[in-house]
């Protein structure tokens, strides 16, 4: 049985771009949950909403920087950002072009969210290129799968690969992320090749591409994308190094924000309404 013009495409470059995978239903409950949390933001606060996400998630950075960075934080906790990745057609999809057996993820989702407008100092905005692998350490064919929630051109903070990079393993040196090591430095920007993407498209790459973020796009302009990965646990190697994951599982059990258990209480009170 021929493989698919995906795998073909995937094995020679590292890289390949499915259009139409993601159902666009799950990209339009992604974009609402965004609105409603920015929006949620400053009606607590009494704001006028500027009517977008852009200016509502530049208002919020403007009147608190602490919260902004605690929001954008948390984004990637949203049940619609999950579901793009629980997706049947995505898991399908890795399992029958990919041939991966026991699909394992190894770590949670990522939002990315780009614009010259919300650059924070000593914030993200991009990634210079690097390679997943050290920062998964799972499947020796793990992938990462990238989907834009809006358009995505050359020009506006597209994701950029250095096709056929992967067929050179592991790039060293690699001390565990320490200072700037995780970066791969020996390619020059004509290397990379930009990833033009609409909604509903899915751009699978190996944990070895290289890849980074565009940095190229207009003033008031917003590029919002979602990743996870998939580790294969059909691989040798996964199976005989017991499955593991470079991401960690904790509980943080101190009171985030509450001073005490009274304040808890206070705080439930308030909301049921029985406090004066």
């Amino acid at each position: 049985m021929a493989a698919r013009p995906e795998l073909l495409s995937y094995q020679r470059d590292g890289y390949v771009l499915v259009k139409g995978l993601m159902p666009l239903e799950r990209v339009a409950a992604c974009m609402a949950d965004l609105d409603a949390v920015f929006a949620d933001q400053l009606r607590v606060r009494g704001m006028a909403d500027p009517g977008s996400l852009l200016r509502r998630a530049q208002a919020l950075l403007a009147a608190d920087l602490a919260q902004f960075k605690k929001v954008m934080g948390a984004l990637w906790r949203l049940h619609s950002v999950g579901q793009l990745f629980a997706e049947p057609r995505m898991g399908a999809f890795v399992q029958e072009v990919f041939g991966f057996r026991t699909l394992f993820m190894p770590g949670g989702q990522s939002v990315h969210v780009q614009s010259h407008g919300l650059k924070i100092p000593n914030g993200y905005f991009g990634l210079e290129p690097h390679q997943d692998w050290p920062s998964v350490q799972g499947s020796l064919d793990g992938l990462v799968a990238w989907v834009p929630l809006c358009h995505v051109a050359s020009d506006t903070f597209p994701l950029e690969v250095v096709p056929g990079s992967h067929k050179g393993g592991l790039r060293a040196p690699f001390d565990g992320n320490t200072g700037d090591k995780w970066v791969v430095r020996e390619y020059v920007d004509s290397d990379f090749t930009a990833i033009e993407a609409e909604p509903g498209d899915v751009v699978f790459f190996t944990n070895f591409t290289v890849h980074r973020s565009g940095l190229l796009g207009p003033e008031q302009h917003i590029r919002i994308a979602c990743s996870s990965r998939y580790d294969n646990g059909g691989e040798a190697s996964f199976i005989e190094r017991g499955y593991p994951t470079a991401y960690t599982r904790g509980v943080h059990r101190p009171l985030l924000d509450y001073d005490g258990v009274d304040a808890v209480n206070a705080a439930l009170a308030r909301q049921r309404g029985d406090t004066p």
